[in-house]
């Protein structure tokens, strides 16, 4: 998976457009939309470092070739993106729930 496409998964499973991530990260609508392009142009390492930063990840977590990360994330937002509102809440606060007790 190309970082462009990498990119793309984590706007997307933050339902995320170019424009929010535009704003959150301070690089330009037109630099973000030529990452998506039929032949893309590729990020700087420093948009790297402000994508890194606006996902909450370490720019190494975004760069790295681990597939099986990939694959249970494009799993999880595959099976996220077909719950309803008030479920994706639920899951949501199980989460929350989960992360309260590994502290």
């Amino acid at each position: 998976m190309s970082i462009n496409d990498k990119i793309k998964n984590e706007m997307d499973s933050r339902g995320w457009s170019i424009y929010q991530l535009s704003k959150r990260s301070k690089i330009s609508k037109t630099a973000i939309s030529g990452w998506f392009k039929d032949i893309p142009t590729k990020p700087s390492y420093s948009s790297l470092k402000q994508i890194a930063k606006v996902f909450g990840m370490s720019i190494e977590e975004l760069v790295s070739e681990n597939k099986e990360a990939d694959s249970q994330k494009q799993r999880m937002l595959e099976l996220w993106n077909r719950l309803e509102v008030e479920e994706k809440e639920n899951v949501i606060n199980i989460i929350k729930t989960i992360l309260s007790h590994n502290k």
